[in-house]
């Protein structure tokens, strides 16, 4: 008895000892890694994927799919996950490669914490960083991505589109993403697809893991993605400010450049970090919006969803500076340079937030 109580406190101890405090799927066919020893231990050579990139990392290179080591390291030769249109891909995500389906202390699946079985729910970023249940209501979402290149050098943030969302992630390792019927098959050999995380407790985290994907069972008659557009946040209940609709980029928050662009005043709430859910743009499930037309190559369905995308743009810049006026018409009773009855009419003309923040800062407000 004695000699299985040793054991079990040297496999304990062992098993504490992988546990890390973030996520990354794992898979044959992922970048940035750079081999095995013993078949057991992957080499994080360029960096380990379950750390967040940044924040305030400022340059994109730098941070883009975790920088140019992790980029070099590719997936061995024909090592790509595929990915059914129509159907499901099951990342398998944990914050350790050894509790994934290619490691080799692999959690049950359905188990208590089995994406990290740390014994508190915090590497889950939902809450109580000492709590151990996964709070649903503070998962934040996670997302795929995909271009349509056979080169990781070649992905930039015009061609890579989300096409799948999981507003509920990471709550468990093995999740599934919903892909869309009329995904078209790679034009080449391969495509480069990348899962996207964003945390909405806790630290400010951004995930970006990088993988090497085909597309199966694609219809004949599927199109192209769209022209890609950036996700908007909306308060709620306003109802003059416009969710994206059709093809988006991913979201990429915390670091420069960045496309995550909060319109009106300051968010106060977690639910409205960025994040892959409906307040952001997104939608559960299978992103079916994303495609042209058919005949939607012609240059005129272009110009037409280009012309669509300016045209809800303006909208929320509208809204932006209405809601801004609103505010500081609410001010009138503190000193300010400008008569109160010209303000709202004077901030209407404002092209941003930022002009007022001057005003204010002069006045000592």
């Amino acid at each position: 008895m004695r000699s299985s109580s040793t054991s079990g406190l040297l496999v304990g101890a062992a098993f504490v000892g992988l546990v890390k405090g973030h996520m990354s799927p794992f898979m044959k066919s992922m970048y940035g890694i750079g081999g095995s020893r013993n078949g057991q231990d992957w080499l994080y050579s360029a960096g380990d994927p379950v750390s967040p990139i940044g924040p305030d990392v400022p340059k994109q290179d730098d941070w883009w799919f975790r920088g140019p080591a992790y980029r070099a390291l590719a997936p061995p030769a024909g090592a790509v996950t595929e990915i059914p249109a129509g159907g499901k891909v099951t990342m398998d995500i944990t914050c350790h490669v050894a509790f994934s389906g290619v490691g080799w202390s692999t959690t049950t699946p359905g188990s208590k914490l089995d994406a990290c079985p740390s014994g508190t729910a915090g590497p889950y970023h939902s809450g109580d960083a000492s709590s151990y249940a996964v709070e649903d209501s503070l998962l934040s979402g996670c997302a795929l991505g995909i271009a349509d290149v056979d080169d990781i050098s070649k992905v930039t943030m015009d061609n890579l589109a989300i096409f799948s969302v999981v507003e509920k992630c990471v709550k468990q390792r093995l999740t599934d993403f919903q892909v869309p019927a009329m995904m078209p098959k790679c034009t080449g050999a391969k495509c480069i697809c990348a899962w996207f995380w964003l945390a909405n407790s806790g630290q400010a985290n951004f995930y970006m893991t990088a993988f090497d994907c085909s597309v199966t069972n694609a219809n004949p008659a599927a199109t192209k993605i769209g022209p890609l557009s950036d996700a908007t946040w909306c308060k709620p209940g306003d109802a003059s400010c416009k969710l994206t609709t059709g093809a988006k980029r991913p979201m990429y928050a915390y670091n420069t450049p960045t496309n995550v662009v909060l319109p009106g005043a300051p968010y106060v709430f977690n639910d409205d970090r960025p994040g892959y859910h409906a307040s952001w743009s997104w939608k559960e499930g299978a992103q079916n919006d994303i495609f042209l037309p058919a005949g939607g190559d012609s240059a005129d369905a272009l110009a037409k969803r280009v012309a669509d995308i300016a045209a809800r743009k303006a909208a929320n810049k509208k809204a932006a500076r209405r809601d801004n006026a609103a505010e500081a018409g609410a001010m009138c009773t503190h000193t300010i340079k400008v008569p109160c009855a010209k303000l709202p009419a004077l901030l209407e003309q404002l092209e941003d937030s930022s002009m007022l923040d001057g005003m204010m800062a002069g006045q000592g407000m």
